[in-house]
C-alpha cells in the first residue's frame, strides 16, 4: 500500500454512507470492515455505533464500540477488518480537524483509511500508515465496486432504523437530548 490513489467500495456500502450523511441532521460517525486481500482494500461494510451528535460533533461511545468488536469477532469476523473511520461534517466544508487528526491518532491499528463526507455529497478520504513510519496519502479517491441489485428504498428504512437505534441527537439551540425517529 504504498502509491495508493484510490480504494474500492462495495456499492452498497458506499450507498449507506452517502444515507448515513443525507439523513442525519448533524454530524455522525461509524465505523467500517476491510477485506484482507492483497494490493488495494475494498471497504466491505459501514457501521454505526452508539453516539452522540449534533450539528457540529459526534461522540462515540466506546463502550458501544467494544461491544460491536465483540460481536465481530462472534459472528466470525476477523477484528483486523476494522480498517476505516468514517464520519460526516453535516452542512460545513470539509478539512481534518484537530479532534479529526486526534481520532485518526487513537485507532489502535498499523493502518486505517479515514472517509469524512458532508451533505453536499463532497468526500475526503486519506490512508494512514504508522509503520514503519508514521505517514499519510492524501486525496485518495473512492471507487465503487459490485453488485448493485439492492433496493435502495429498503436501505433507507435500514439506515433511518440503524440512526435513530443508535443516535443520540442533541440539538443545538436548547441542549435537548432525543432520538430521531421518522415513523
Amino acid at each position: 500500500m504504498h502509491t495508493i490513489d484510490h480504494v474500492y467500495i462495495k456499492w452498497m456500502a458506499l450507498e449507506k454512507l452517502k444515507l448515513y450523511i443525507e439523513i442525519c441532521p448533524g454530524e455522525i460517525c461509524g465505523i467500517g470492515f476491510v477485506s484482507k486481500g492483497e494490493g488495494i482494500p475494498v471497504i466491505e461494510n459501514l457501521f454505526l455505533v452508539h453516539q452522540e451528535a449534533s450539528l457540529w460533533e459526534t461522540k462515540l461511545d466506546t463502550g458501544a464500540l467494544f461491544n460491536l468488536l465483540e460481536d465481530a469477532i462472534n459472528d466470525g469476523l476477523d477484528p483486523w477488518q476494522i480498517r476505516v473511520w468514517w464520519h460526516s461534517h453535516a452542512i460545513w466544508d470539509l478539512s481534518w480537524s484537530e479532534t479529526d487528526e486526534s481520532t485518526i491518532d487513537s485507532f489502535p491499528v498499523d493502518w486505517l483509511i479515514s472517509i469524512v463526507g458532508n451533505k453536499r455529497g463532497e468526500y475526503m478520504v486519506r490512508i494512514d500508515w504508522r509503520e514503519p513510519v508514521r505517514r499519510t496519502i492524501n486525496d485518495v479517491k473512492l471507487v465503487g465496486i459490485g453488485e448493485r441489485d439492492f433496493d435502495m428504498n429498503y436501505l433507507r428504512k435500514e439506515v433511518m432504523r440503524d440512526i435513530d437505534k443508535k443516535v443520540l441527537y442533541i440539538y443545538p439551540h436548547d441542549g435537548r437530548y432525543e432520538t430521531l425517529w421518522w415513523g
